[in-house]
């Protein structure tokens, strides 16, 4: 027998389930279950009255709506039986979930129909369903049909107005032994981090969608907890919510610096009828990302196929049901098995391995996957919405790990495009160049632009300090990293020992914290810069406070 304590929805209620003649309703009816309908119909009853009732000599009975008066016994109860006040008694077939309080077989039809519950003293409730034509089969009119998979019950709970129509309603999830409306319950329907959450304060902010699915407004008081790690937070509903109404509410935690975190969200109040919906899981990534999306194919020539290869920045990491969805975001399934990656490794997620494997011989077989959901094919040219296509890579919970939109003019056919800094943002266009030096690009090896900068406090990173762009792929590219404490304007030259410009690579580009820039050893021209020494400068002054920041670094250059 299920514990549930039944709550009298309005005082109206009260009154018309006091001058009822019966103390058990009939609540909620399961008569066309998808498919098959042998071992899935069930019937719930409950017990409306402020007293338990014996449920010795009450009878289930149901009605053929072909006829006027034709009724079939189904289940007797027994005198051992007891319902007390507020509980659900459960009478169904052998594969009803949870198992019900008494297994038997039952006949109910899909409609027009009827079923009864009789009690020892004459008492009755009867509950119709569908057009039916004689109103011994019905109270009032009888309730609307529902779908298959579909039950009919009272809502609120114990609802009886003698209308069928009225008082029953077309529950989509049937719920046996269980509330069809509860009428108190608080749902945690889902959070993420807030996007105003970033690697450098002190604290991050996990935003929480609660929803108040009971009949009252309810919730004030309700803690709301978050803990991941050895990290632990909190925060309060602070009013009631309404019924059918959300609310949102942040959970401020400390900031455990850059990576992809697990965390266990959950609502506390005793008065919360329904558990099941009071806790949820959910994953975040304060950036840069474990995996980042590090090279694209996505206009192949010759006997290519599109691919992209993913990064992996941390160790301990597994893409077991992570997804990939372009512009359209339809989410396709990677691998669902457990494919843990370790830091530096590189996996390509390819649209044919074989034509893949063929084009690149030298590429380890078992870093080549083939999505198990099939490929989406990547666009080649801009859209309406101003870019080529855009890669999305999800982990289960659908938490986006990485993404980028790429444009046409990023890269030429033939060629792939390759990430610059794997710290750097993959939505910033200066973090991304086409691949230098020979073949098509460099899928399970170290991209040729890739730029490994020094660790540093100040405002202006270079790396290597010596280029030679001679377009054998090693070397050829400069990488300026710039990182402000604030958004700035930014300008940022190139000039020789004398002070002479040779080119300017920004020029009042706004940047909020931090970017990648490079210089491929060309001048204003399009021209070679000559062997020597040369200074990269910045100039950068704050949008909010007018402070300014000013760095110089040299690079060499060596024409070969």
């Amino acid at each position: 027998m299920k514990l549930r304590t039944f709550l009298a929805p309005t005082p109206l209620v009260v009154i018309c389930t006091f001058l009822a003649p019966t103390p058990l309703v009939i609540n909620e009816v399961f008569y066309d279950p998808l498919g098959s309908d042998r071992g899935f119909e069930f019937v719930e009853i409950v017990n409306i009255s402020g007293d338990d009732v014996c449920l010795g000599g009450w009878r289930f009975e149901t009605g053929n709506g072909a006829y006027e008066d034709r009724w079939k016994l189904e289940w007797t109860g027994e005198q051992g039986d007891t319902l007390r006040a507020g509980e659900f008694f459960v009478v169904g077939e052998s594969q009803v979930f949870p198992e019900p309080d008494v297994i038997c077989d039952l006949d109910l039809q899909n409609g027009p129909d009827a079923c009864r519950l009789v009690g020892p003293n004459g008492q009755m409730d009867v509950v119709g369903w569908g057009q039916l034509e004689f109103d011994t089969y019905f109270e009032g009119s009888p309730a609307a049909g529902v779908a298959a998979g579909h039950s009919i019950g009272r809502e609120p709970d114990g609802k009886d107005t003698d209308c069928n129509e009225a008082d029953f309603t077309d529950l989509a999830k049937p719920s046996p032994g269980d509330y069809n409306h509860p009428p108190l319950d608080l749902a945690l329907m889902k959070a993420c981090l807030s996007r105003y959450s970033t690697q450098r304060g002190n604290f991050i902010d996990l935003v929480c969608l609660i929803a108040n699915r009971g009949l009252y407004a309810f919730g004030e008081g309700t803690p709301i907890f978050g803990q991941f790690d050895e990290f632990q937070g909190s925060s309060i509903i602070s009013e009631d919510i309404e019924p059918g109404c959300e609310d949102r509410y942040v959970i401020r935690m400390p900031n455990p610096g850059e990576g992809f975190f697990t965390c266990r969200l959950w609502l506390e109040n005793r008065e919360d009828l329904v558990s099941s919906n009071d806790s949820l899981n959910m994953t975040f990534v304060i950036k840069p990302s474990p995996v980042v999306i590090n090279e694209i194919l996505f206009c192949p020539s010759g006997m290519d196929c599109e691919w992209i290869e993913l990064l992996c920045r941390k160790d301990g990491i597994d893409i077991a049901g992570w997804t990939l969805e372009d512009s359209h975001h339809q989410p396709i399934t990677i691998v669902d098995q457990s494919y843990p990656l370790r830091r530096g490794d590189m996996v390509v997620l390819v649209e044919d391995k074989q034509i893949f494997e063929a084009k690149h011989p030298n590429f380890s077989p078992g870093k080549a996957i083939h999505p198990i959901g099939g490929w989406h094919s990547l666009n080649d040219n801009d859209g309406p919405l101003g870019f080529a296509d855009e890669i999305v890579i999800r982990d289960p919970y659908g938490t986006t790990i990485d993404s980028i939109a790429y444009c046409r003019d990023w890269c030429e056919c033939g060629l792939s495009l390759e990430r610059i800094d794997p710290v750097s943002s993959s939505t910033d266009a200066g973090n991304w160049s086409p691949h230098y030096g020979e073949d098509v690009g460099s899928p399970g090896t170290t991209n040729s632009v890739s730029i490994l900068l020094p660790e540093s406090h100040g405002v202006l990173k270079l790396a290597p300090s010596v280029i030679t762009p001679n377009g054998d792929g090693k070397d050829d590219i400069l990488g300026i990293r710039i990182d402000l404490p604030q958004a700035c304007n930014v300008d940022l030259n190139i000039y020789d020992v004398r002070g002479i410009p040779i080119i300017t690579l920004l020029s009042g580009n706004q940047i909020e914290a931090g970017r990648t820039t490079l210089w491929n050893g060309l001048n204003s021209e399009g021209e070679p810069a000559h062997t020597g020494i040369y200074l990269v400068v910045l100039r950068a002054k704050s949008n909010r406070n007018g402070t300014t920041y000013e760095a110089k670094a040299p690079v060499i250059v060596i024409q070969r």
